[in-house]
This record gives C-alpha cells, sequence and structure tokens, in this order.
C-alpha cells in the first residue's frame, strides 16, 4: 500500500506489504492471531510493536535491530522515522522482513 494502512482483526491473521513512507501511517491491530508486515528494504520508519499473551516479535529486516527478549513492546526508529508503523496483537506473534 502506498498511502495509510488501517487494519483491525478479531479473529485471524493480517499480512500486510506497505511502503511505511514520509507523512503515512500503518497500524494494525489484531485481537486472536499473527502480523506478518513487509516493508522495504531501506524505510523511514517509527516503528512500535507489541505482542501479548506470550506472543513473539521477530525482526527479519536489515534495518531494524533485533529485540532484546523478543516479548516486550518493540520500539525503534530508522531513516529518520518518517513513517508511523504501529502493531499490536493481544494473542499472537509480529514478524517485520524487508521487500
Amino acid at each position: 500500500a502506498t498511502r495509510d494502512v488501517l487494519v483491525g482483526v478479531q479473529n485471524g491473521n493480517a499480512i500486510v506489504d506497505a511502503r511505511a513512507a514520509q507523512g503515512t501511517r500503518t497500524e494494525v491491530q489484531i485481537a486472536q492471531g499473527s502480523i506478518q508486515l513487509t516493508i522495504p528494504a531501506r524505510p523511514s520508519a517509527d516503528l512500535w510493536a507489541e505482542a501479548g499473551n506470550g506472543g513473539t516479535i521477530a525482526i527479519a529486516h536489515p534495518a531494524f535491530p533485533r529485540p532484546v527478549g523478543g516479548t516486550k513492546p518493540y520500539h525503534a526508529v530508522v531513516g529518520g522515522g518518517l513513517g508511523l508503523v504501529m502493531l499490536r496483537t493481544q494473542s499472537g506473534n509480529i514478524v517485520i522482513g524487508a521487500r
């Protein structure tokens, strides 16, 4: 997606491919399910991620530092942080990758 992306899911997974471009917002919230986010290899993003109920956060993106512990809320700013990315699942995992 090239503009704002807002996804809400009660039960199920979300697979999202977003630009995370300057001035855009990518927000994914899931009650029960996992999130897989793919963004460009050189993003400008302010990224927040939270996986509740024992879920993990896996960073498979070269621009982002690996999370400490994998389960705590994760926050990182890369490339100036001009696009906002917010990911939250109450029960599931989060994977962030590059394209």
